[in-house]
């Protein structure tokens, strides 16, 4: 039977190595039970006659009664060589009957210093490689040709959110996904029999709390010394991160080609828009030329300035969306009184619905919204003068309904309906509706108003939704906050009258640094019975005021003068000169909320870019006390 092992410890006071071991790997003694050497592997037969310490070996008495005791006992022991060197040894004391009828011991020692240095080495490598494991951040797996896990590091078992080796001696399909857990399986079994060339993978595995993990693995083959298969090595390493950020690149790049493709296509639609009232302009320019009757030139007068209305209509919509889409315009919310917003609604499309026979209805409303004063009115002003323009008969409702905290404005039309395949598409650049044609009609339909709508509910952050069937009319709602404030109701400016004011003797100083534009306006102030006069620069202007006999009983000053200059400073230092205030209106491209609080608390009129001849006559004559 087998004893227990006893190793020395080999150190720094390890005896010499005795002469009889340095001439063989192996010794083999016979001793009997007086200790006597009555054999040994270098000297054949002694007869007893050497002992032994003859020998120069070491013997360990407690050990070796073990033996004579009738127990085998194995043990190491190690020495230093003359070379300085460790020599190690394994020792078996066993009990050896033959030695004579009194009993005896046989001892066998043999130099197994070279597989002690060379199962060190493989202890010394394995550790390396556990520690290597432990540290190295990739997920490192050995699987055997059952596909089930024999080894993983740490990072293995954490990336999939297991402790360190709970996972051995699952299925490694069993990490992967449910959907994935079949081809994986399949794949894994192939690879044994086929033995393809191994490449990089991706996949979905299944984390211990349910969750997923994107992972990339690549994997080879584990073979022996014979060749043989003997399992898989795989390498995982977590990707999520890396795809999440390629899906989003990917995704950038569809938005980014489908805007530009958006662009082209709104760029082309904006041109042949514009185009045609151009056109439209040319063509009667010319036919205007060669017509001599006065009733036919009127109609040609009034057909080119719908021409100009629907270029001017449209060049502002294009402007209105380009702010919105560019991310210019940052909105100013403040309580809104619905009340004031639909007064306005009412007061600006009655005349347009009694044109079109279409009976506009507001129902009546106290409510407050938190809201921007300006984007919400153009909002409404869209949908109501969509709900105009596609009613060719019955009625337009515009009213207010609560709903858990909010406020849904909304705008109710008989029209013509939108089928549920376009309810999505009308929201796009220059999309319009067919429809026949009818007096509102007469205003052009650009196709831009409801991507507006779409695009400052959302800077907004106010809900749009839309009800249609064809044939019965739509509703579009806008929830906005409701406050529970009250506002102040704004007092109804007197509107212009419609009855000229007599022009005769008022002077009309144009402040505007272009020369065409300005020679231009004083030929229409002149048609009109006013005398004009122009400044090209605010430093002109300012000369003109200082003259005590030079009249001035309203200025038109556009905003931007130039070399750093605008009209609202000129018109300022006008007025200090003069010392009384006089009647003036700015003409401006600008159309910020800022700018219009900024007019309305200086008390400054202005009109828009491109500027109607009409309006402009209609707040002249108010400004000049032309009321009836």
């Amino acid at each position: 039977m087998i004893g227990k092992k006893a190793k020395t410890k080999v150190d720094s006071n390890a005896p010499p190595l005795p002469r009889v071991l340095e001439r063989a790997p192996a010794l083999i003694v016979r001793l009997d039970r007086h200790l006597r050497v009555v054999f040994s592997s270098l000297d054949g037969d002694t007869g007893g006659s050497i002992r032994m310490s003859d020998l120069g070996i070491d013997i360990d008495r407690r050990l070796l009664e073990q033996a004579m005791a009738g127990q085998e006992v194995v043990f190491s022991t190690s020495y230093i060589d003359a070379d300085g060197k460790v020599q190690y040894f394994e020792n078996t004391y066993r009990p050896a009957a033959e030695a004579g009828a009194e009993g005896g011991v046989a001892l066998y020692i043999v130099n197994v210093t070279g597989r002690e240095s060379a199962l060190r080495e493989v202890r010394e490598s394995d550790e390396r490689f556990r520690r290597l494991m432990r540290v190295i951040p990739y997920g490192i797996s050995r699987t055997d040709l059952t596909g089930r896990l024999r080894m993983s590091n740490p990072a293995h078992d954490k990336m999939l959110g297991y402790e360190p080796g709970e996972l051995e001696g699952r299925s490694v399909w069993e990490m992967f996904e449910p959907s994935q857990q079949d081809s994986q399986r399949e794949f894994f079994f192939q690879a044994i029999r086929e033995r393809p060339e191994p490449a990089p993978n991706l996949g979905k595995c299944l984390r211990k709390d349910g969750s997923l993990v994107d992972v990339k693995f690549h994997w080879a083959y584990e073979i022996d010394d014979d060749g043989e298969l003997m399992g898989f090595i795989s390498i995982l390493t977590d990707v999520t991160q890396e795809l999440m950020v390629q899906r989003e690149l990917e995704e950038a790049k569809l938005d980014a080609e489908r805007a530009s493709e958006e662009k082209s296509r709104f760029l082309a639609a904006a041109s042949h828009d514009l185009q045609q009232p151009l056109h439209s302009l040319s063509l009667m320019v010319g036919v205007l030329r060669e017509t001599r009757d006065e009733t036919r030139r009127e109609e040609i007068l009034n057909q080119m300035v719908l021409a100009v209305d629907g270029a001017q209509a449209l060049l502002r919509a294009v402007l209105d969306l380009s702010k919105l889409e560019a991310g210019v315009i940052k909105p100013r919310r403040v309580p809104v009184s619905v009340a004031d917003l639909f007064a306005q609604m009412k007061a600006e499309f009655a005349p347009l619905a009694a044109e079109s026979k279409v009976v506009l209805r507001v129902v009546p409303t106290t409510a407050v919204i938190l809201s921007d004063p300006i984007l919400i009115k153009s909002i409404m002003h869209n949908l109501v003068s969509n709900a105009l323009r596609y009613t060719k008969r019955g009625k337009v409702l515009i009213g207010a309904r609560r709903r858990q905290g909010q406020l849904s404005l909304q705008v109710w039309d008989t029209g013509i309906g939108i089928p549920k395949d376009k309810q999505r598409e009308i929201f796009k650049e220059f999309t319009r509706l067919q429809t026949e044609q009818h007096g509102v009609d007469k205003v052009h339909a650009l196709g831009l108003g409801l991507s507006i709508v779409e695009r400052a509910c959302h800077l907004l952050g106010h809900e749009l939704t839309l009800q249609s069937e064809v044939g019965k009319g739509s509703v579009f709602c806008i929830q906005a906050p409701q406050l529970s404030a009250t506002v102040r109701r704004q007092k109804s400016r007197p509107l212009p009258v419609t009855t000229p004011h007599s022009a005769h003797g008022d002077v009309v100083l144009v402040l505007e640094d272009d020369a065409v534009t300005a020679r231009q306006t004083v030929d229409l102030l002149n048609a009109w019975g006013f005398t004009g006069i122009i400044a090209t620069s605010a430093m002109e202007a300012e000369a003109m005021a200082r003259q005590k006999n030079q009249r001035l009983d309203l200025i038109l000053a556009d905003y931007n003068l130039g070399a750093g200059h605008n009209g609202i400073e000129a018109l300022t230092r006008i007025q200090k000169l003069r010392r009384r205030r006089i009647p003036a209106i700015l003409i401006t491209s600008e159309d910020s909320a800022e700018f219009h609080q900024e007019m309305t608390r200086k008390g400054i009129e202005m009109l828009p870019k491109p500027v109607s001849p009409a309006r402009l006559r209609a707040l002249m004559d108010y400004l000049l006390g032309g009321q009836a």
